[in-house]
């Protein structure tokens, strides 16, 4: 949100309220679709609206919000893009630097971007092998322990700023991928430069959790495992993923050619025969 609040702040800080129009605002927002995917423009036009409203309540401003004339873009949220495992190994040999630990970490715990970068040695456990996500850094707001891949343990294990506590991700001289020195700025930076060198296109830090879905998917892992390791809030979210499971769908349609010996129709509890009814 911070983000968010000073790209709005650089374009409208020094406008009145009655100076922002409808056509002023669609006009930020359609200069944004150029760079930008729907759902962030939406975010903009979100807070922005939000800004109004509390102005409204503090009573800085009687008029009405222009941002609830102008219609939100419509998100592609379905979209799943996930990698071949040749993509997935030549990702991680183009990471340099602290960038190679946070996107192995991303592949193997399907952890949110801001989740990781907020994650403390405190909440990593190298002896039985897993990571907790603390409920205040979830954006489910619930707690969630995530079991560790034999490479990300040992990869974490290597890891000088174990011993001195703190961040788990920093950069070699143990500032946070937080502070200034290495914000997100650092991450979006340096991960192009590993997808262009990796020959990669349209495959964002966020895709990183969704090909960890998708993995656990293909191996017939149960949809509420996956919810339960990605934190998703509702298990419709989860079943995004399930069309990359086959083996669970055609054990399913497997079932229809074993014969049942049954005859047509069902039978009551007494055990009398109640002849099916057809279809209309």
């Amino acid at each position: 949100m911070k983000h968010t609040l000073k790209q709005l702040l650089g374009v409208f800080g020094e406008y009145r309220l009655s100076d922002l129009s409808p056509s002023k605002i669609e006009d930020y927002i359609a200069e944004k679709r150029n760079r930008a995917k729907p759902s962030t423009c939406n975010r903009h036009l979100a807070l922005l609206s939000h800004m109004f409203t509390k102005a409204s309540d503090w009573e800085m401003w009687n008029g009405e919000n222009p941002c609830r004339k102008i219609k939100k873009l419509r998100e592609d949220n379905g979209r799943m893009r996930f990698l071949s495992d040749e993509e997935r190994d030549l990702l991680l040999e183009s990471c340099e630097g602290p960038l190679h630990m946070f996107v192995l970490a991303a592949l193997d715990t399907g952890a949110r971007k801001n989740e990781l970068l907020q994650l403390h040695w405190n909440e990593v456990g190298i002896d039985n092998g897993t990571i907790t996500i603390l409920d205040r850094h979830s954006k489910s707001g619930r707690a969630r322990v995530i079991p560790m891949t034999k490479r990300l343990k040992e990869a974490l294990r290597s890891l000088p700023s174990r011993f001195r506590g703190g961040f788990v991700f920093t950069h070699s001289d143990g500032q946070s991928l937080l502070q200034p020195k290495g914000d997100s700025t650092y991450l979006r930076r340096e991960y192009k430069k590993a997808l262009s060198k990796a020959g990669i296109s349209d495959f964002t830090i966020h895709d990183l959790r969704h090909d960890f879905g998708s993995r656990l998917a293909a191996q017939d892992a149960h949809p509420k495992t996956i919810q339960e390791l990605m934190g998703h809030s509702t298990l419709h979210m989860t079943m995004r993923y399930t069309h990359f499971s086959t083996t669970q769908k055609q054990s399913a349609i497997s079932l229809l050619d074993v014969p049942t010996n049954r005859q047509t129709g069902s039978e009551t509890d007494k055990g009398e025969a109640i002849e099916a009814t057809p279809f209309l």
